[in-house]
């Protein structure tokens, strides 16, 4: 069993951005994994290294 899963889920990166140490990474693979249908993404910036990172594996 993988834990809470909802049908749509919304991450937020408007102050600060993941950046490449371990509890970021955990807490962006934890909150990505959750969505059953919809991942939505929300940032200031177009470009975030993490996530393009973790969407290419």
């Amino acid at each position: 069993m993988k834990g809470l899963e909802f049908d749509v889920v919304f991450i937020a990166m408007i102050v600060e951005e993941y950046t490449f140490n371990e509890i970021d990474v955990k807490l962006l693979y934890v909150s990505m994994t959750r969505a059953l249908h919809r991942l939505f993404m929300f940032s200031e910036k177009n470009h975030h290294e993490l996530v393009e990172k973790i969407a290419c594996e």
